[in-house]
């Protein structure tokens, strides 16, 4: 890739001495076998992880190496993509930031963003975030629509749009690849479908009511979030959630005020291993 950016390098020559980059520098969107929403959150990711490593008035030779680098810290999944996207856009995003443009805006200028996303929370080891990310994987993991996942989700907390990003980054087991599950705050991904057995049904469903009510652990924000987390199902497999929630509901308010995480919640009911946890099921 460096001997790429080599040759292409003198490309930004023009760019950078001394016209407006605005008026001069007019990209168009490139294929690089993704969808366009793929390449926005991949971008994004770039940029972000980019300006841990830039320094301030950084040189054109300097940005190519740091572009380099930022591929071989995203996780292993991503790094091919990366590597393409790079490729393909490296020389119009390194003729920006010598032109001093905004890392944020570098995006939607190159034309792969509508508008800016904000992907700093992949960064960030956060169990609610983890959680988001294990949702996201388990549903995509069964096959169903990518537009139906987030369909369910406010707003409120950037949770839909973070939720929206995380689809667009999705692969296979990639949530413990990702920052946002390092630190002891990993969720195992779940290797099975959705419904295959009630050990995946529970962890799907603790990971849908940890990312609605985030902090706000408490009796009322749970059962509301379980009144709804069976809706975004597919008609397959509504009705087996639905009987889980209904069967296990008063157990899973107490155990989730409690834990919080879906393996110790849906481990204390017995239905991944041989839990030891004895539950209170009066009211």
């Amino acid at each position: 890739m460096y001997f790429y950016f080599k040759k292409e390098i003198t490309k930004i020559c023009p760019i950078i001495q001394g016209h407006d980059t605005s008026n001069v520098f007019i990209p168009k969107p490139k294929p690089i076998g993704l969808t366009s929403n793929a390449t926005c959150v991949l971008c994004e990711f770039v940029l972000h992880i980019l300006q841990a490593f830039a320094t301030a008035n950084s040189s054109a030779q300097e940005h190519t190496v740091l572009l380099e680098q930022v591929c071989r810290e995203m996780p292993t999944v991503l790094r091919d993509e990366c590597k393409s996207f790079v490729d393909t856009y490296g020389v119009d995003i390194i003729a920006l930031l010598v032109r001093e443009v905004d890392p944020a805006k570098i995006c939607e200028f190159i034309k792969v963003c509508p508008k800016p996303k904000d992907v700093a929370f992949l960064t960030k080891p956060n169990i609610h975030t983890c959680g988001l990310c294990d949702y996201v994987s388990t549903y995509l993991s069964a096959g169903y629509p990518i537009e139906n996942v987030c369909s369910h989700f406010t707003s409120n907390n950037n949770i839909k749009q973070q939720c929206e990003i995380l689809t667009h980054l999705y692969k296979p087991n990639f949530c413990s690849q990702l920052p946002l599950c390092f630190d002891d705050v990993v969720i195992q991904p779940i290797e099975t479908t959705i419904g295959s057995t009630e050990c995946s049904l529970c962890k799907y469903v603790v990971n849908y009511v940890d990312a609605v009510i985030q902090t706000n652990k408490s009796e009322a924000a749970i059962e509301a979030a379980l009144e709804k987390v069976c809706g975004i199902l597919p008609a397959p497999i509504k009705a087996p959630c639905v009987k889980f929630v209904d069967t296990y509901g008063p157990i899973l308010v107490q155990l989730i005020e409690k834990y919080g995480q879906a393996e110790q919640v849906c481990n204390a009911l017995k239905l991944c291993i041989n839990g030891t946890q004895e539950i209170n099921t009066g009211k």
